[in-house]
């Protein structure tokens, strides 16, 4: 299942404490993003079993950069503030209960997060199997 969600890439932010009580300060944001999965997902069967994650975080490019800066970091690997976790944070929460039943099914990750003058967030869900065995060189 590929998924594309248009706009800036939002990382997950830390819970917001008020008069002793937690609330989450990201809830609209959320929302938005789990009813664009919905639409996207449709009827499809929520996913179970171990799975893998290919996220692909398409981050906008400074307009304050020059022209020709532009140009040039479209496609360029991004390195600066925010973090791919707590990007991928954000995406596994919102995926929860659409996409898949938990984001403890999810066994494996990879991705990059890069410059593109198209902000977007491609989210590539696979089952694995349950008997694979993966070695560290």
């Amino acid at each position: 299942m590929k998924y594309i969600i248009d706009g800036t890439p939002i990382p997950l932010a830390r819970p917001r404490f008020y008069c002793g009580r937690a609330y989450d300060s990201q809830a609209s944001e959320k929302n938005d993003c789990k009813l664009i999965l919905k639409l996207l997902h449709k009827q499809h069967v929520q996913l179970d079993g171990p799975l893998h994650l290919e996220v692909n975080f398409y981050m906008p490019i400074p307009k304050s950069w020059s022209a020709m800066k532009q140009k040039f970091m479209d496609g360029k690997l991004h390195v600066s503030k925010p973090d791919f976790s707590n990007l991928l944070k954000f995406i596994e929460d919102c995926a929860t209960g659409i996409c898949y039943r938990d984001d403890c099914l999810v066994a494996s990750v990879s991705g990059k997060k890069i410059y593109d003058s198209n902000p977007r967030t491609e989210l590539i869900i696979r089952r694995l199997s349950p008997h694979a065995i993966f070695r560290i060189a």
